[in-house]
């Protein structure tokens, strides 16, 4: 997959509409490869298969991997354990689907979640992403 990035010479040559297009179109691509990470991240913990070199959780895997942070890792497994739960989520900003994987991968408040895909996705959707994690924390 190849990204082209405007020169500077070339954004000065754009209508705002044009750049804003530009962005819309790379923010796509990395809404697409972070649900792709985390689906990998998800079969590859189904499957077994970060076992195989030693790893004991796909976390660890991960971050020997691709040299991910603790905490990027650990970003990634909630995203695949919830897109299993909420396939709907996939699309939605990154900031977007890492807070919603947050929720999902508490344990105080998953019970409650049942019947709440629809509801939170859809936030997650059209609200900006402040109110988004202000609804949220309500």
């Amino acid at each position: 997959m190849s990204l082209v990035v405007p020169s500077v010479d070339e954004l000065a040559a754009m209508s705002p509409a044009e750049v804003e297009a530009v962005l819309r179109e790379l923010d796509g691509a990395r809404r697409a490869a972070e649900v792709a990470v985390a689906e990998l991240v998800g079969r590859v913990e189904r499957a077994g298969v970060f076992r195989a070199d030693g790893h004991r959780t796909p976390r660890a895997w991960g971050m020997a991997a691709a040299n991910w942070s603790w905490a990027q890792a650990g970003r990634v497994v909630q995203v695949a354990h919830m897109l299993q739960v909420w396939p709907s989520a996939a699309g939605v900003g990154v900031a977007q689907l890492h807070a919603l994987a947050g929720v999902v991968a508490n344990p105080r408040v998953r019970p409650l979640l049942a019947d709440a895909e629809e509801l939170l996705v859809g936030w997650a959707r059209t609200l900006d992403f402040d109110d988004f994690v202000s609804a949220l924390m309500r």
